[in-house]
C-alpha cells in the first residue's frame, strides 16, 4: 500500500467525512458494483478491542460487539429485510399476551454444557435489569417463566404480533458476566491465541472457515492503518466512509422531522405532505451526508419485509407542494415568502442539536429548499442538553431527529397518541387503530396490517421521514466481497463462508 492511498483514507476515517453514497430518489442502493473474483487469502483478520469486554450485552466497544454475532447465538436470525428465521428456537409461538418459546434439542455451548432455557432466561432477565446494549427489546415484557429445560414463556404488557423479531439476542451461558462469556455461535474465542476458532457443533451446520485471526485496535486511527498497510481484512464504519472499497447496508437509524402540528402551516396532512414533498432527499444527502444515506419515504424502511410501496403516495413533487400551498391561501408574495391574504406568512423554526457536526448543514439544507417554495424558515442550533429540553416541551415548529428503531419496526413511540418520544403532541385515532391492528394481527394479517399501517402514516404525515443511515464494511481483502452480506443487525454476516487458500 503506497503512502499517497494511505493518508486519504486516514484523513477520511479521522474527518468522518469523503465521498457520499448516492442513493436513487425511490429509495433503492444503487448496485454494490461487479468486480472480477479475488484469489483466496492465507488468513482472515477481524479487528477487536483487547481491553474491552467481548460481553455483548454490556461491551462500550462497537467492533467487539459486533463479533458477538460470530461468538453467540441468538433464539431467531434476522436476515437483510429484517424477517427472523429460527435459529436456537424450534419453535416461537404467539397466542395473545403470552408467547412460548420451544428450544431445539441437544443444544450445547462452546465448552460442551448443555444449553437450556436457564441460560436463555439468565440471560433476558440480565436485559430487563437495565443498563444493556439490548434494553428496548425486552421492555414490553412483563414476566419470564421457565416451563422446562425447552420451553420457555412470556407474558407481554401488550400484544406484538412482530415480537419474535425482538429474540435475536445473544444468549450468554448462565452466571457468564466476565469480559469473555462462553456462548454457542460459530466459533469460539481463544484468548491466549487471540482468535476466534470453528465451532463444528455448530447449530447452524458446518462452517468453512476454521479460525479468525484478532487484531487488537484500541481505535479508529489504529483500525485504519492497519487495514491500510494490510493488517486487517476488513473494518466495519458507521457514520463514516473510507476511501476504500467496501459494501454498505442500511440501518435502523432514522433521520427524520419532527412536525408540530399546532403550527399554522403543519396543521392538517396535507400541508404536511406539502412540505415532505417540497424536499429532494437525495440531495439532503449527496450534499451533507458523509457517509450516505438511504432515501426513506416513510418512518417504515422500504427494506423491511412487510413493507408495500404501494402504501406511499409520493416523494419530491412540486407541483403537488405548490397546488397544496395555493389552495391552503399560501401566496407567493414579492419578495419570494408565501402569505396569506391577511398577511399571515408561510413561517417555520426548525432546530437541530449541533451535537453531530452533520446536522447544522442538513437543517441549512432542508430550510433552503423550503425557501424556494417560498417558506420562511429560521434555523435553531442548539447543545444536546438545551435540544432535548426544546423538543419535549414542544418549542419548535420542525426538529430534526433521529431515532434507531427496534427490529420489529415499532415507531408507536414516535407517532402513536401520548407516545413516549410522541414529542409534538401528535395524535390520530386512524393511525392508533392501524398501530394496534399490526400488534395483534396473526400471521396471515400481518403483510395487510401493515400495508394499512403504511397508508395510515402516509395519509397523516405525523413526522416527514429523510432517509436511513448507511453502514459500511470496508474490505481490505476483496475476496470477502463474495461471501459477505452486512445487514443491519449483523456486518459480518456470511463471513464464516470465506475459504482460505491451503
Amino acid at each position: 500500500m503506497t503512502l499517497s492511498k494511505l493518508l486519504p483514507l486516514f484523513a477520511a476515517l479521522l474527518l468522518l467525512c469523503g465521498c457520499s453514497v448516492s442513493t436513487p430518489a425511490d429509495g433503492v442502493p444503487a448496485e454494490q458494483g461487479g468486480s472480477p473474483a479475488s484469489p483466496a487469502p492465507q488468513e482472515l483478520v477481524l479487528p477487536y478491542v483487547k481491553d474491552a469486554s467481548l460481553d455483548p450485552l454490556s461491551t462500550t466497544s462497537r467492533v467487539n460487539q459486533e463479533l458477538g454475532a460470530l461468538l453467540f447465538d441468538s433464539l431467531v436470525e434476522l436476515d437483510d429485510s429484517l424477517e427472523p428465521s429460527l435459529r436456537l428456537a424450534k419453535s416461537i409461538d404467539i397466542d395473545g399476551l403470552t408467547v412460548t418459546v420451544t428450544l431445539k434439542p441437544d443444544l450445547a455451548f462452546h465448552d460442551g454444557s448443555p444449553l437450556t432455557t436457564a441460560d436463555v432466561a439468565y440471560t433476558l432477565s440480565r436485559i430487563q435489569a437495565g443498563g444493556t446494549n439490548y434494553d428496548a427489546r425486552m421492555k414490553g415484557v412483563a414476566a419470564i417463566e421457565v416451563v422446562d429445560e425447552s420451553t420457555l414463556v412470556f407474558t407481554l404488557n401488550a400484544e406484538n404480533s412482530l415480537f419474535a423479531s425482538l429474540l435475536e439476542i445473544p444468549i450468554l451461558k448462565a452466571g457468564e458476566e466476565g469480559a469473555s462469556p462462553v456462548g454457542s455461535g460459530k466459533f469460539s474465542y481463544d484468548a491466549q491465541n487471540e482468535r476466534l476458532v470453528r465451532n463444528d457443533n455448530w447449530v447452524g451446520g458446518p462452517v468453512e472457515l476454521a479460525s479468525i485471526r484478532l487484531e487488537d485496535t484500541p481505535d479508529l486511527q489504529t483500525a485504519a492503518f492497519s487495514l491500510s498497510s494490510g493488517e486487517l481484512s476488513l473494518m466495519t464504519l458507521f457514520g463514516a466512509k473510507s476511501s476504500y472499497e467496501g459494501l454498505s447496508y442500511v440501518s435502523n437509524n432514522l433521520i427524520f422531522l419532527g412536525v408540530n402540528p399546532s403550527c399554522a402551516a403543519l396543521s392538517t396532512p396535507e400541508l404536511r405532505r406539502a412540505l415532505s414533498c417540497a424536499l429532494s432527499r437525495s440531495t439532503l444527502i449527496d450534499d451533507n451526508v458523509a457517509s450516505g444515506g438511504f432515501v426513506a419515504l416513510s418512518p417504515i424502511s422500504s427494506k423491511w419485509y412487510l413493507y408495500d410501496s404501494s402504501a406511499v403516495s409520493r416523494g419530491a413533487d412540486a407541483a403537488y407542494t405548490e397546488s397544496v400551498l395555493e389552495s391552503a391561501g399560501y401566496l407567493l408574495t414579492e419578495q419570494g415568502v408565501r402569505a396569506t391574504a391577511g398577511g399571515k406568512r408561510l413561517s417555520l423554526r426548525l432546530l437541530y442539536n449541533n451535537a453531530n457536526s452533520e446536522r447544522g448543514a442538513l437543517a441549512a439544507s432542508v430550510a433552503n429548499q423550503l425557501s424556494s417554495f417560498g417558506y420562511e424558515v429560521s434555523v435553531t442550533e442548539a447543545g444536546a442538553q438545551e435540544y432535548s429540553s426544546l423538543v419535549q416541551s414542544g418549542s419548535f415548529d420542525l426538529y430534526l431527529g433521529e431515532i434507531r428503531l427496534t427490529p420489529d419496526m415499532d415507531v408507536a413511540p414516535l407517532v402513536q397518541s401520548g407516545g413516549a418520544l410522541n414529542f409534538t403532541r401528535f395524535s390520530s385515532p386512524t393511525l392508533d387503530s392501524a398501530l394496534q391492528s399490526l400488534k395483534s394481527a396473526s400471521p396471515q394479517e400481518l403483510a395487510a396490517a401493515a400495508t394499512v399501517l403504511i397508508a395510515a402514516l402516509d395519509s397523516e404525515m405525523p413526522l416527514i421521514p429523510l432517509y436511513f443511515a448507511l453502514g459500511e464494511v470496508a474490505l481490505g481483502e476483496q475476496a470477502l466481497r463474495g461471501v459477505l452480506a452486512p445487514t443491519a443487525s449483523n456486518p459480518l454476516a456470511g463471513i464464516e463462508n470465506l475459504r482460505l487458500s491451503s
